[in-house]
């Protein structure tokens, strides 16, 4: 910049709906844990508070069999934006974005930029939000 370069950048909060926290898949949650050497007593509390739950269905009067639930965090948790934000690989954001642009990522905030010289580099960061929303 102090050269009159051009650097363009993309600011992101990530939405998280209420939906979003029905669709993590608990395994692939504690594996995350395990990978980042998560203490193995909290890896273990949280899978005895998501795993092995149950649930069945009620449709105009009728109820189906209890099925295993697989995925999911119960919501209205001290835990569940918690799980959640592991889970969103906000952690892994920059593997996904790294070779189109340079990110900063903070909680659920992101910041995709990239140094412009050319209109290659316009096409490369736009390829790092497609990677990003992908």
């Amino acid at each position: 910049m102090e050269k009159g370069e051009q650097i363009n950048a993309i600011y992101i909060g990530l939405q998280i709906s209420k939906k979003t926290f029905d669709k993590v898949p608990h395994q692939l949650l504690l594996q995350k844990l395990k990978l980042y050497k998560v203490d193995l007593s909290i890896i273990d509390g949280s899978k005895a508070f998501l795993c092995f739950r149950k649930q069945k269905t009620r449709l105009n009067g009728f109820f189906s069999e209890w099925t295993e639930v697989i995925g999911g965090i119960p919501q209205g948790t001290i835990l569940d934006a918690m799980l959640f934000i592991i889970i969103l690989y906000i952690n892994d954001l920059p593997d996904m974005c790294k070779q189109f642009a340079n990110v900063v990522s903070v909680a659920d905030d992101a910041k995709l930029y990239r140094h412009i010289l050319s209109d290659e580099d316009h096409y490369s960061l736009q390829s790092g939000l497609c990677a990003l929303q992908e």
